[in-house]
């Protein structure tokens, strides 16, 4: 994977929590673009992070190392 970029979007904090809207975009291993969407929810305690959970699409693994044009991803 390279040229990963991430574009936030939107913050919501309420109080000690942050949910984090985001876009992940990369240069996949096989030369496919890849784009999604994220969401992280981050808890915030005595001031420091304590736990970041994300919720996103799971992507193969085998893709991240498959050759040109032999993989491609479907939603």
């Amino acid at each position: 994977m390279r040229d990963l970029t991430v574009t936030f979007h939107r913050f919501h904090a309420d109080g000690e929590r942050v949910v984090v809207e985001a876009t992940m975009a990369a240069t996949l291993a096989n030369a496919d673009h890849y784009s999604d969407d994220y969401c992280f929810v981050v808890e915030i305690r005595d001031g420091l992070v304590h736990r970041v959970r994300g919720h996103s699409p799971r992507v193969p693994s085998d893709l991240l190392r498959s050759p040109p044009g032999k993989t491609s991803i479907r939603p």
